[in-house]
């Protein structure tokens, strides 16, 4: 009789950051985001285009992936991914025309649960009417 010995998967010397972040529209439009991506990210959200239809919920990644021996040197800050982004444009998916800019400094995506420290952020980005005509002409 032959026994083999457990195999184990070996430790890799990483540690994540960040979580997931989800989308949530419940506007009265369908939308499309363009969102511009920091430079060198280092990983995060890599998905430069978004499709929400009404009422949906999408999830997306944002994480970071470090070898241990950078963590210390490792921007945290760019794991809360309202540090990630340039600029978030979003259109109205039926007409085309623009809703609204998404500047850098302002807070879309709400820490719920969790730390980026040990990649289980939770953040959600709820986009409804009142949020996406607060400072339209």
């Amino acid at each position: 009789m032959l026994f083999a010995s457990p195999r184990t998967s070996p430790v890799y010397p990483y540690t994540h950051f960040g979580g997931n972040i989800y989308f949530i529209n419940t506007s009265s439009h369908g939308l499309y985001f363009d969102i511009d991506i920091i430079d060198k990210p280092e990983g995060g959200f890599n998905n430069n285009r978004l499709c929400l239809e009404k009422e949906d919920i999408v999830l997306r990644q944002h994480i970071f992936i470090v070898h241990n021996s950078q963590v210390n040197y490792f921007n945290r800050n760019i794991a809360d991914p309202n540090n990630h982004f340039k600029k978030i444009t979003i259109y109205d998916t039926d007409s085309g025309s623009l809703i609204k800019e998404i500047l850098p400094g302002s807070i879309l995506f709400v820490l719920k649960t969790g730390s980026i420290e040990n990649n289980t952020a939770v953040f959600t980005a709820v986009i409804d009417d009142s949020f996406l005509s607060e400072g339209q002409q």
